[in-house]
């Protein structure tokens, strides 16, 4: 979850003034710089000019290459929209904020804050239509993260990379020049040891965004562009030992919490919270966004045959060994409701054993849960992101537990509902 004060959650399942904002970015004269909305101040309102979209949406799904796109209605009272030379989808970037505007708040302390803001994405513009409707001059512009952007930059000449070269280099090398308007590479701690246990080669025409993607995911790691705009490389949570960000409940609940008293010691206070969910739906299923789901990844040799046969040379192996789970394997394997179900995964490069390894374990963590989805509409928290745990309290369903969330629909408005989609984590 993106970093808010702890008033801005306590503050949502309340009711809130929403605020928005968007800029956008433009390569001009040898870099990049804001050039809508201009410098200056309002003279209506004494404020600098700002550009506040009218509705919209920002989408996140961490199954993509390209995780978040947006849509998105903007307003021109001013006429700067109307600048072909400024706001186009040829090289244009919009970057989105949301949150709130404590500037009506009855607590002062809260009022003197004026507005708390979270980024919502960097999104290159692929499409610009402008509409007039009753005197009313709006735009409406598409997006995508700098995944796209970085896609379209195919390569012009192959390349191999060596055994033991780090995946972060050979990522740095594939897209570290491409990332736009000051984007950076950040590797997590966990992922900055990984190194290729076999070469890895791109060929000329390549995508080098889907390339850099593979050569990650090959070492059971995750890339993708987050809400600043930098590319990031890191592990796939896994859940052990999570601390969810926040909790989706039905009516209210009871929360403890420890109280600081003057003596110093804590006071366990219980405090009832109202919930925020709107609508929830759980779904138990065998089926996943890719079929079957399995139990038992196999990661196997490069132009290896699928097939059940004893000879296969089957490099790594992950299976689901936790009782808790829906997918158990069991014990001895296959001896649970579930049955084995493998999957097969064929590398796009050789690997060596502990490459090959982190390629299955990271498969088994994606996989684990899917068969356990839950679907929320819930009230506007626009600092959520992907992979945030939550704690479900919705007894009734019945659902209790820790979900992590797979995929996003944040509205740009604090009254509409966003649309949140989680999978399991067993306990």
């Amino acid at each position: 979850m993106q970093a808010i004060s702890t008033e801005f959650l306590t503050q949502i399942p309340l009711g809130y003034k929403g605020s928005t904002k968007a800029e956008i970015w433009l390569y001009y004269n040898g870099s990049y710089r804001r050039v809508i909305p201009p410098d200056g101040l309002n003279p209506a309102t004494g404020k600098p000019y700002r550009l506040r979209p009218a509705s919209g949406t920002v989408n996140l799904d961490t199954t993509q290459p390209v995780r978040r796109t947006c849509q998105v209605t903007i307003p021109d009272p001013f006429g700067w929209l109307s600048d072909l030379t400024k706001l186009t989808p040829f090289g244009g970037e919009i970057k989105l904020w949301q949150g709130i505007d404590w500037g009506d708040n009855p607590d002062p302390a809260l009022a003197a804050r004026g507005e708390e803001l979270v980024p919502l994405g960097v999104f290159a513009m692929t499409s610009v239509s402008w509409s007039k409707s009753g005197g009313v001059r709006t735009v409406t512009i598409a997006g995508s993260d700098r995944g796209y952007t970085v896609g379209l930059r195919k390569l012009l000449t192959g390349n191999t990379y060596p055994a033991g070269q780090t995946v972060a280099s050979v990522v740095q090398s594939l897209i570290g020049s491409l990332i736009p308007n000051g984007g950076k590479l950040l590797i997590a701690p966990g992922a900055a040891s990984a190194t290729l246990s076999g070469s890895f080669s791109t060929n000329y025409e390549d995508d080098p965004w889907q390339d850099a993607v593979t050569a990650v995911d090959n070492a059971g790691l995750q890339l993708y562009f987050d809400v600043f705009g930098n590319a990031v490389m890191t592990t796939v949570p896994t859940g052990s030992g999570a601390e969810p960000v926040w909790t989706l409940a039905e009516g209210s609940y009871t929360t403890v919490e420890n109280v600081l008293q003057d003596d110093g010691s804590l006071l366990a206070v219980v405090v009832t919270q109202p919930g925020v969910v709107q609508d929830i739906t759980r779904t138990r299923s065998q089926q996943g966004p890719n079929g079957q789901i399995g139990n038992d990844f196999i990661v196997v040799g490069q132009g290896t045959a699928f097939s059940y046969q004893t000879n296969v040379p089957i490099e790594a192996e992950a299976q689901d060994t936790n009782p808790n789970s829906p997918t158990y394997i069991g014990n001895p394997v296959g001896q649970s409701a579930y049955g084995r179900v493998p999957v097969f995964i064929a590398p796009s490069a050789p690997l060596g054993t502990a490459e090959a390894q982190a390629q299955a374990n990271q498969a088994l963590a994606l996989a684990q849960g899917q068969a356990d989805m839950i679907q929320v509409d819930a009230l506007n928290n626009p600092a959520l992101d992907g992979w945030d745990f939550i704690l479900v309290n919705a007894p009734d369903l019945p659902a209790v537990g820790l979900w992590t969330i797979e995929s996003l629909v944040t509205p740009l408005s604090a009254l509409a509902a966003q649309s949140i989609t989680m999978r399991g984590i067993p306990a």
